[in-house]
């Protein structure tokens, strides 16, 4: 009994990071993004490159080379290659470009590949921004032979606090935009989640997936949770979690049960 209980702790676990992940897959993506420009600019500040792997031997690693540009109308633009150590010296491997527009927003992400001797574009990300800086759209496209091909989009739309209501996720089938999987969630003043829905395309409806709802103290402690699994139009309990605070706001104990 003991064994099937922390089975069933271990699979409750992976389910409630999994969907987190799922969920955040793009706003990741783009921090991932934002933190190797970081990385990018202080090295082109400085006037060096950026070594990967900075324990290994020069004849054996892999650095970044870093470039700032100054564009028109207050954007920035950054540019990292990245390069390996071959036979003899340094070898280009992928060229990215980030321009940023003058609010600071990252606007853009071109990926190239040295091929042959020279830079051949492989993928690009393109985002746009409300009057808040919020991202409403982030679109993946990818290069074929001579053109930019539409692959997959994310727009979102945000509640009158400017807390994010609603995520959609769509692939291109070759002539329209067809819908993969959507989000909703709920915020409460303070700006706390309270529900997140996830919604995916089967038999070409929508239909529920998972469903996570939080409980929050007086403080702004997350003390309570439950996560559902959508099966056969009916929401089945998955497991809740609960957690414990003391009066300083440090966290004391955390329950996990599952639905078995």
């Amino acid at each position: 009994m003991k064994s099937l209980a922390m089975c069933g702790l271990a699979v409750g676990i992976v389910m409630l990071l999994w969907f987190d992940a799922a969920h955040s897959q793009a706003p990741l993506m783009k921090s991932a993004i934002e933190m190797r420009v970081r990385d990018a600019a202080l090295a082109a500040d400085a006037g060096h490159h950026a070594d990967r792997n900075p324990r290994k031997a020069p004849t054996d690693g892999e650095r970044d080379l870093a470039t700032k540009t100054l564009l028109a109308d207050g954007w920035v633009m950054y540019g990292v290659v990245d390069q390996a150590w071959g036979d003899t010296g340094w070898v280009n491997v992928a060229e990215h470009v980030y321009p940023y527009d003058a609010s600071g927003n990252l606007a853009l992400h071109v990926e190239k590949k040295w091929i042959g001797g020279s830079w051949v574009n492989d993928h690009r990300l393109s985002y746009a921004y409300d009057e808040n800086g919020s991202m409403l759209t982030e679109l993946y496209e990818y290069w074929s032979v001579d053109k930019w091909i539409n692959g997959s989009q994310v727009t979102r739309t945000y509640d009158g606090a400017g807390y994010p209501e609603y995520e959609l996720e769509q692939s291109w089938d070759g002539s329209a935009w067809v819908g993969v999987r959507q989000f909703l969630t709920s915020f409460d003043a303070g700006g706390h989640l309270l529900s997140k829905v996830q919604q995916i395309v089967s038999e070409g409806a929508w239909s529920n997936f998972y469903r996570n709802e939080y409980v929050y103290d007086g403080d702004g402690h997350e003390i309570s949770g439950e996560e559902w699994r959508g099966v056969d139009g009916a929401w089945v309990s998955e497991y809740q979690w609960a957690n414990g605070f003391d009066g300083s706001g440090h966290q004391t104990s955390y329950l996990l049960r599952i639905w078995m």
